[in-house]
């Protein structure tokens, strides 16, 4: 599947979506219940979803629309860090913080997966 989902810490609070490859609005929707999944099998502590999308330049059509169900599904007190230098990054982040504008403090960009990291666990330890 070209959006591995999984846990990136041993603690569970960092959820990591890494794109392999080109996807498609389906797979975008599967990647967000898998996430809900996660999620959902720990307690009520902060969770960081990071979107590794450092390799991928294009989005296919209306892929954009349905990762709306990400944030449906995530707790008030998480956040999404979409992770790439590149337009494909900037677009995904500016239309999920017009569609949840009252939540757009909670998406954030980084530019590498090192940096990405390091934010999740500086938003993390604010939030204990």
């Amino acid at each position: 599947m070209p959006i591995q989902v999984g846990w990136d810490d041993d603690e569970k609070t960092i959820i990591l979506w890494h794109y392999s490859q080109e996807w498609t609005w389906q797979e975008s929707v599967e990647a967000a219940e898998q996430t809900q999944v996660l999620r959902h099998s720990v307690d009520e502590q902060s969770v960081v979803v990071i979107l590794n999308m450092e390799f991928t330049q294009t989005i296919p059509r209306d892929s954009i629309r349905n990762m709306r169900r990400l944030l449906h599904n995530l707790e008030p007190t998480d956040f999404v860090i979409l992770c790439g230098d590149n337009a494909a990054v900037d677009v995904v982040t500016s239309f999920l913080r017009t569609l949840f504008y009252d939540q757009s403090n909670r998406i954030l960009m980084a530019p590498t997966l090192a940096d990405a990291r390091i934010l999740a666990q500086r938003l993390l330890s604010v939030h204990d």
